[in-house]
């Protein structure tokens, strides 16, 4: 007995030390590339390889008095991040100030093409990367792409440049060890560890404020300045740059983000070449299908992306695609919802002409688009005061006063101008303001419409509103009190 006692000890022994020299690894997840067994030294390994690659950026701006001081608009990533760093130096006498701030960034290339967030170099006059050998060059801004807040400057070196790797963020799975590298408050070159919490995280930041998202989660510590240092794998490969923090006090909480790389290397020559990011465009608003909608539209299942409408003469509508068909598949790329479609669509080329699969009433087509180059963003809509209650709102007809000031095109439909809380229309998220088109498919151009339109629903059903908001239409599955 005490022989054999002593041969498994020898035994879990040897298979440690396997594990410890390589011999022998866990099995990665699917997908993974380049099998390395994992020790305490990794994290040792690759904060002394990638460390090189690291920068801290500071910016500076000279801000002119204005004759009629306003509160300047602050940007969404300094309410994540408090101010993100910002330090404000005021003089006496309505003198001009100076704005400062730190970030980080990450040399992709031995040319000294640098990425970093566009947050941190956002309007600012000048640019300086400071090396981990504590060498500085002046930097030059040469593209920024705004909707998914990436950066690329460039620097001049006299000396050879480490570039990282990139590496591929779409194998990265919640569970998955990472390392952040950065410039938190100014201690630059900062090292943390954690592990990857989840991942395509697409709400965190607003829509309109951030139109393309897809966040890695993680909970290495990152704080003020982290902004635009990497996130690395276990083989000291780039797969995200730090963006954003959520945190009640400005500091790290556990709970980062950062941009995928796959989401940018898309991104690289347009930004080196242009300046800015070209995009397709299909000409539709679409929204993921939650399982209220799920449900009341009679769809198979969630994934897919609703449209829910199609601007005239763009390249949807040419192809003859229409509301509250179910795109499945555009070009070869199975969508999981409007994220997704979001984003595959603006990685397209333009002109390229693509294959898009739907459902349309239950059945799948296939259509051919051209797609489109993407314009501006769409104007939002003001509420607007406003009678006739159901689902717990109050609705209203729509004047031609009101039409003119609401800039339609015509006065169909009802104003909602009133949310009970906790109403089925509040849980609904419904607003004020918002337009109601149709319900069930029926047409509503005023309240005896709407009226009708309610009482034809039967008690236990649902009802699927279709509703303007602002210059956009989509789809809402709500349901009656006596449901």
């Amino acid at each position: 007995m005490k022989y054999k006692l002593i041969s498994i000890v020898l035994l879990v022994l040897l298979t440690i030390s396997l594990f410890q020299t390589g011999w022998l690894s866990a099995d990665e997840h699917p997908g993974a590339i380049e099998d390395k067994p994992f020790t305490f030294g990794t994290f040792r390994e690759i904060a002394q390889t990638s460390s090189d690659s690291v920068v801290n950026i500071s910016t500076r701006t000279v801000v002119q008095p204005s004759a009629h001081p306003r509160h300047q608009r602050r940007s969404p990533f300094e309410d994540f991040f408090g101010d993100d760093f910002f330090r404000f130096f005021f003089e006496p006498q309505r003198r001009p100030r100076t704005l400062q701030s730190l970030g980080s960034g990450v040399i992709i290339d031995t040319e000294g093409y640098i990425l970093t967030n566009y947050h941190v170099i956002r309007d600012v006059d000048e640019v300086t990367v400071t090396l981990l050998n504590g060498d500085t060059y002046e930097a030059t801004i040469i593209g920024t792409d705004a909707e998914t807040d990436i950066g690329l400057i460039k620097i001049e070196p006299t000396e050879t440049l480490q570039p990282i790797p990139l590496g591929d963020s779409d194998i990265v799975i919640a569970g998955d060890w990472v390392m952040a590298i950065g410039n938190p408050f100014g201690f630059g070159h900062t090292v943390t560890v954690g592990v990857v919490s989840a991942t395509k995280r697409s709400m965190v930041i607003p829509r309109d404020e951030l139109p393309y998202q897809d966040f890695i989660q993680t909970d290495a510590s990152i704080n003020p300045g982290n902004s635009g240092g990497p996130l690395l794998d276990i083989h000291g490969r780039l797969i995200g740059i730090n963006t954003v923090i959520a945190s009640r006090t400005g500091q790290s909480a556990g709970i980062g983000f950062a941009i995928p790389i796959n989401l940018v290397k898309p991104l690289l020559s347009d930004l080196k070449e242009r300046g800015s990011v070209v995009r397709g465009w299909m000409g539709v608003t679409i929204q993921s299908i939650t399982k209220e909608l799920q449900d009341a539209l009679k769809l198979s299942s969630t994934e897919g992306a609703l449209i829910a409408e199609v601007v005239k003469d763009a390249p949807a509508d040419q192809a003859g695609i229409k509301p509250r068909d179910v795109i499945i598949s555009f070009d070869g790329t199975p969508i999981r919802d409007s994220s997704h479609l979001s984003q595959v669509v603006a990685g397209t080329p333009v002109d390229k002409r693509v294959r898009v699969e739907l459902m349309r009433d239950g059945k799948k087509q296939t259509v051919t688009l051209r797609v489109g180059t993407r314009p501006g963003t769409m104007d939002s809509l003001h509420d607007t005061p406003g009678l006739a209650a159901d689902f717990g709102m109050t609705v209203q007809n729509i004047t031609d006063d009101i039409a003119r000031q609401l800039r339609l095109d015509s006065a169909d439909g009802v104003l909602i101008t009133e949310i009970s809380p906790g109403s089925p229309a509040d849980r609904a998220d419904l607003s004020r303001g918002d337009i109601i088109l149709e319900i069930n498919r029926t047409a509503v151009k005023n309240v005896d419409d709407y009226r009708a339109a309610v009482a034809d629903i039967e008690p236990g059903e649902g009802a699927v509103l279709y509703i303007q908001r602002g210059q956009s239409r989509i789809f809402v599955a709500i349901r009656p009190e006596n449901n």
